[in-house]
């Protein structure tokens, strides 16, 4: 998840997305990612007890410049639902919601 490895710099990942993170906060682009982001990126922070890691990364989806994070709604449910039985390599639920919702 860009999100994480963005926020927590690791090493592998971080030159990766650095150039993305760098365009998406000048505003070259804008982003949409659903709440089960939120999910992702909380799970591991509330599952170590890092609740002030877990506030950081609240900020930071609530804060940072050109995202827009949408709640799955009904609309985005039937969507996702129709991604995972037209693909034929069938997402899991959480990556189609996310597909969905973009």
């Amino acid at each position: 998840m860009i999100f994480i490895y963005a926020f927590e710099e690791h090493s592998a990942y971080l030159p990766l997305v650095k150039p993305f993170f760098r365009k998406w906060k000048g505003g070259k682009i804008m982003t949409v990612t659903s709440t089960i982001t939120l999910r992702n990126a909380w799970s591991t922070p509330f599952r170590a007890k890092a609740m002030g890691l877990a506030a950081r990364y609240k900020t930071l989806f609530r804060d940072f410049p050109h995202l827009s994070v949408i709640p799955v709604t009904e609309e985005i449910a039937e969507r996702a639902a129709w991604l995972r039985a037209s693909r034929s390599t069938r997402s899991k639920p959480p990556i189609a919601i996310q597909l969905a919702t973009a």
